[in-house]
């Protein structure tokens, strides 16, 4: 079993726990997406009708409202992504997050 795989069990498994102790969190449901291979996810956010998804080796993964995959950006230098925001007046804007330092 790969690696991404045992962390999304390991997610629902807590959210199914955390369900449990948190009334408002069973009115939810939980879709999954399923992602490339050598993809480690970092972040996922949702804006201008598309889910975007960023990993720790400098992609940046594109999905449609219906979860399929519409781009895979890789990013110059490979930075480490950390974290995404789409901005909501500018449809042009994506606000990417980096761990390290990186030059690109």
């Amino acid at each position: 079993m790969n690696k991404i795989l045992k962390i999304l069990i390991l997610n629902i498994f807590l959210l199914i726990v955390s369900a449990r102790q948190i009334p408002w969190l069973e009115l939810c449901s939980f879709k999954l997406i399923n992602i490339p291979v050598k993809t480690e996810p970092s972040d996922l956010a949702f804006g201008h009708e598309n889910i975007y998804m960023v990993s720790d080796n400098g992609r940046l993964l594109i999905f449609d409202a219906t979860d399929n995959l519409k781009s895979m950006i890789k990013i110059a230098g490979k930075p480490d992504l950390e974290g995404v925001a789409a901005d909501s007046a500018d449809l042009n804007v994506l606000y990417l997050g980096v761990g390290k330092k990186t030059d690109f």
